[in-house]
């Protein structure tokens, strides 16, 4: 059950429901952002899926050698992959901006447009909510 799955996870332990709902609903990580919104949440659908990305990384730390791995933008070494993702937890996008302003803009959004679709495929994997690859 999607909901045992989350309360393992221990992330929003009083909106196991609504998040259920959420991750059941949205079908790109890019749609959470709106969904936050229309919530009227203060909390980002960047910051809201990393919570959960990141908790379960805790659960399953293969998962970012895997990221490491299979997220390939030219100009971002792995080193540079494996680091982002050790600022999901805060606002990953802002931290690396501010860590790494040498690599270009559109390198940077190639990441972190990468990663987030990465960390989705993930939580939805995790949560039953994809189809599995044949």
């Amino acid at each position: 059950m999607i909901e045992d799955k989350l309360r393992d996870l221990g992330v929003y332990p009083d909106a196991i429901t609504q998040t259920a709902e959420i991750f059941g609903r949205i079908q790109k990580p890019e749609d959470l952002r709106d969904e936050m919104r229309r919530l009227g949440k203060s909390l980002g659908g960047d910051q809201f899926l990393y919570h959960h990305f990141i908790a379960l990384v805790t659960k399953r730390p293969e998962l970012i050698d895997e990221a490491v791995e299979t997220i390939n933008v030219e100009g971002v070494s792995p080193e540079l992959v494996r680091e982002y993702f050790g600022y999901s937890s805060a606002d990953p996008g802002n931290v690396f901006s501010m860590r790494h302003g040498e690599i270009p803009n559109e390198t940077r959004i190639e990441l972190y447009d990468k990663a987030l679709q990465f960390a989705f495929d993930k939580m939805k994997d995790y949560l039953g909510l994809r189809p599995e690859e044949s």
